[in-house]
């Protein structure tokens, strides 16, 4: 399976406006379909979360089709009993929180690989290197 660099990850979702998004709070899942305008290139971005142990948004969580621009990014790697375990972190609209800490973090069907923290608070230097977009299965 292919994998993104947490540099990567942060890089591409930062400033990415959320055009979708579900919790399924059974399955232990969320899921952003999420968009990137960048110099007249759109990008976009179909993030899965799995194995969330811990979802925390510091607002009313927004309804499912509201946009939300991912102003800040950040991701850490966590130690759990040698288990793989992520925090990832957002600042919506530089108002809001979502913090979601999870086994698995996928985009675009590549796996999120690395150790240590990344924050994502500027443009980034050089474009995000992830794979194309494949529109999620229905």
């Amino acid at each position: 399976m292919e994998s993104v660099a947490v540099a990567d990850f942060c890089a591409a979702l930062y400033c990415a406006y959320v055009e979708r998004h579900q919790v399924d709070l059974k399955e232990k899942t969320v899921w952003l379909l999420a968009r990137l305008t960048s110099d007249g290139t759109v990008s976009r971005y179909d993030v899965r979360f799995e194995g969330v142990t811990r979802l925390s948004w510091s607002t009313p969580r927004p309804d499912p089709d509201e946009n939300m621009e991912l102003s800040v990014v950040s991701v850490d790697r966590l130690a759990m009993e040698g288990e793989v375990q992520w925090r990832v972190w957002f600042n919506p609209w530089y108002s809001d929180e979502l913090q979601i800490e999870c086994e698995r973090v996928k985009i675009n069907g590549a796996v999120l690989d690395g150790v240590g923290s990344y924050l994502q608070d500027g443009l980034p230097s050089r474009p995000a290197a992830v794979p194309p977009f494949a529109p999620p299965a229905a």
